[in-house]
Order: structure tokens, then C-alpha cells, then sequence
């Protein structure tokens, strides 16, 4: 059991080698999800309760191997990269290999929909969105409900499934709402169907997610401002750091690292 997380550690340090790589090999992150695979079953072999929900993997092994950070990243590069069948398989398997129980999968469904249109299979993604969004409406969190409610118009639209859509979005943006946190996945959603039918209507909706953009961005702003002057005090630790930053890059550019 021991090598073969020695092996997964390995193969985790040459998929993020391989991000930066001038010639990357994708191959390898498919090796070291399907190491994964069997890290899991032979753990289970000898404990079967071992890790039922995903997130319990790390927290068994003491944080040393870093599982869900590998795994969020290893989507991120299938859907980047748009290679959709792979994509469909790895979250058809995660889906499959946990509970989901304490967390839920969100996530993992709306790239499972993403990668069967990508194929597509559209069809197919709006029948997996339909019986998602009347499973998370009835039993999961309203989270769970906006998402899977922004990933089916996204699916009815492949399909031209307009009246569908358009009931949708009234029931999660009615008149007169706001873009906010709490449904901003859908608005985008909206302002996707809006685009092909109602130009006026789309541009509105596109200047109140810009304004919501723009306040989120100046949340991010001043807590990055009150990080810097917890850690380096002051009302100017931005000009030390920009002090401190030209002092260290101070070389000719014959000296430089990149040159």
C-alpha cells in the first residue's frame, strides 16, 4: 500500500512539472487518477468503511498527499483542454466511488453535464440536469439548486429547449431582482438566453453582473489591504512590498532568471 502512494506522490509532482512543461504529456495525470482509483480500492480491501466521502481521504492520511487538490486540478485540465470523454468517465467515477452524503457533488455534476455536451450528447445532459435539478430542489441545498438550475438551461439551450429555459430563469430571477452571491451562476445563465432573445434585456442584466463583479473585486481589494497591514502593519506596507519586491529583482537584464 505504501509504494503505491509513493507512486501517486511521484506522479502528482510530474503532472504539475508537466503544466509548465513546453511539450506536456497528459497522459500522466490520467496515470496518477487511475493510481488513485486503486489507492482507494485496496484501502478498502482491508477497511471497506475507509474514506466513504472524498474529503475524508485526506483527513485519514494526515493531509500528506494532498488528494481533493489533485483531483480539482486534474478536472480543471480534462475541461481546459476540452477533452470531454475523460472527463465524463473521471466524474461518472468519483460520483460512483463516494457517499456524497456530508458533501455534495455539485461541482462534479456540472462538469458531468459540461462533458456530455462537449461530446455531444445534449440530449443525454439534459436529461442528467432535469433529474439533478429535481433531486436538488427536493433534498440539497439551495446552492445545489441554483447550479443545477443554471446547468439545465445551459442544456436546454444546445437543444433550443427555449420555453423550458425561460421558465427557469423566471422562477430564479424574477423581475426586478438583483445579481448577488447567491445567484449569480443562474444570472449568467439567464443573460446566455437572453442574448439570443432579448438583446435589451441581456444587456441589462450583463451591467448588474458587471456591477456585482466590480463590488466583489473591491471586497477581494480591501481584504487583501487589511491582510497586508495585519502582517506587515502599517498604513505603506504596499510601497515596502513594492520596495522590497525592486530591491530583490534589482540585477541587469544579462542577470535575469527568465532572460
Amino acid at each position: 500500500m505504501n509504494k503505491l502512494w509513493k507512486k501517486f506522490d511521484r506522479l502528482t509532482g510530474e503532472c504539475y512539472s508537466n503544466m509548465i512543461s513546453s511539450e506536456p504529456d497528459k497522459s500522466v495525470w490520467d496515470e496518477t487518477f487511475d493510481v488513485f482509483v486503486a489507492l482507494v480500492e485496496n484501502e478498502r480491501e482491508v477497511n471497506p468503511e475507509f474514506a466513504q466521502e472524498l474529503y475524508e481521504i485526506d483527513d485519514q492520511t494526515e493531509y500528506t498527499h494532498d488528494v481533493e487538490g489533485f483531483i480539482e486540478d486534474y478536472i480543471d485540465e480534462l475541461g481546459m483542454h476540452e477533452m470531454y470523454e475523460r472527463l465524463y468517465e473521471v466524474c461518472k467515477k468519483l460520483l460512483d466511488m463516494f457517499r456524497w452524503k456530508e458533501d455534495e457533488p455539485t461541482d462534479l455534476r456540472f462538469e458531468l453535464a459540461e462533458a456530455l455536451k462537449g461530446q455531444g450528447r445534449y440530449e443525454e445532459a439534459v436529461a442528467f440536469c432535469e433529474k439533478w435539478h429535481r433531486d436538488a430542489a427536493a433534498n440539497q441545498s439551495e446552492e445545489a439548486e441554483q447550479v443545477s438550475a443554471a446547468a439545465l438551461v445551459y442544456a436546454q439551450l444546445r437543444v433550443e429547449e427555449y420555453t423550458g429555459a425561460e421558465e427557469i430563469i423566471k422562477k430564479y430571477v424574477p423581475e426586478g431582482a438583483k445579481c448577488g452571491e447567491e445567484n449569480e451562476i443562474i444570472w449568467r445563465a439567464a443573460v446566455r438566453f437572453y442574448e439570443s432573445k432579448d438583446e435589451k434585456k441581456a444587456k441589462k442584466m450583463k451591467k448588474e453582473l458587471e456591477k456585482y463583479e466590480a463590488k466583489v473585486d473591491r471586497m477581494l481589494e480591501k481584504e487583501f489591504e487589511e491582510f497586508g497591514e495585519t502582517l506587515f502593519g502599517g498604513d505603506d506596507w504596499d510601497d515596502e512590498w513594492d520596495d522590497d519586491w525592486d530591491d530583490e529583482w534589482d540585477m541587469d537584464d544579462d542577470e535575469l532568471p527568465f532572460s
